[in-house]
């Protein structure tokens, strides 16, 4: 997913500069403004394959349907990760492994997905604040180190809220005996392997 901004100049559209912000393995945000004629006109705009988003109010129409794909890959995971428990729970002696399925696995995975969803959404919206800044720009299109440090602050402190909310709910899912803690805390990886798997899948 990339962030980005851009003007017409002279009846062109001309990129005046671009900064890439690695926001710790969960993509790259790529801030660029673009200046020119036309009335001073300005724009900044969440793209992703191509479209941009530029003046669209509400969520974007972008971070809306990325994060219904994050939560229908975390759905189908849990889909699959309930049907695993249901089968050791049926097939898999007790005193081999006594696995459970019960409402806690259930409520534990569906709660987890949420937390899933909700992390996916709030990075799509800290994405799209950064695209609010319309950061500076000099004549050789670099981005000013004030709105590079700025941007890279939001995106920072949304990880880190994100990271404590993950945190909170583990510790819940551990502590609070209506939910199963594997059930509860492994759909957390689900929608960063399934991204992988799709993206595999696409190049094969």
């Amino acid at each position: 997913m990339c962030v980005t901004a851009g003007n017409r100049a002279a009846g062109r559209s001309v990129t005046a500069g671009i900064r890439r912000i690695p926001e710790s393995g969960q993509g790259v945000i790529t801030v660029s403004r673009a200046a020119g004629r036309n009335k001073g006109q300005q724009g900044a705009g969440l793209s992703a394959g191509g479209k941009d988003m530029s003046g669209r109010k509400g969520i974007d129409p972008v971070v809306r349907k990325e994060t219904l794909r994050v939560g229908a890959i975390a759905y189908a995971g849990i889909a699959l990760m309930l049907l695993g428990f249901f089968l050791l729970n049926r097939f898999c002696p007790p005193e081999v492994w006594d696995v459970p399925f019960d409402y806690t696995v259930i409520l534990g995975g569906v709660c987890c997905g949420v937390i899933d969803i909700l992390n996916f959404f709030l990075m799509g919206l800290a994405v799209v604040k950064v695209t609010s800044l319309e950061p500076a720009v000099d004549e050789e299109g670099n981005v000013s180190e004030e709105d590079t440090g700025r941007a890279r602050k939001i995106m920072s402190t949304s990880m880190r809220l994100r990271f404590l909310m993950m945190i909170v709910w583990v510790v819940i899912a551990i502590a609070v005996p209506c939910f199963n803690p594997v059930a509860g805390i492994m759909p957390l990886l689900f929608p960063t392997l399934g991204i992988k798997l799709l993206g595999i899948a696409k190049k094969a």
